[in-house]
């Protein structure tokens, strides 16, 4: 029982760093919106609306990301977690549901700037 309670306490916690972290994204000095995110991990082909697992880690990659961030272990439990289709390919309300706050004011941040790119 106190593993349970110590289990959901850390749930809890963790979802609130996500939380921040989403809410500090959203803040960034970037002034980047969604699309420009989504844009970022998407494969370099005209008419991709949806990634691949493989297209998500090449592209962190393209970005600097050092390679044991972005093992596809970690990928596919971000895509395990946020592919709620469970079809392997992370569409752009997956990708949102997955960076944008929860919180309404500061998600709004993300969703209504105009592109940068």
């Amino acid at each position: 029982s106190s593993l349970l309670v110590g289990n959901l306490l850390d749930l809890i916690y963790l979802s609130r760093k996500l939380e921040e972290l989403r809410i500090k994204l959203a803040r960034s000095t970037d002034h980047f919106n969604l699309m420009d995110a989504f844009r970022l991990v998407q494969p370099h082909t005209p008419d991709a609306s949806t990634v691949t697992q493989i297209d998500f880690r090449e592209a962190l990659l393209r970005h600097r990301m050092k390679a044991d961030k972005v093992s596809m272990d970690r990928i596919y439990l971000f895509f395990k977690r946020y592919n709620v289709r469970n079809d392997d390919l992370l569409s752009y309300a997956e990708f949102t549901y997955a960076i944008c706050p929860v919180d309404d004011k500061e998600g709004h941040l993300l969703r209504c700037r105009p592109p940068l790119y």
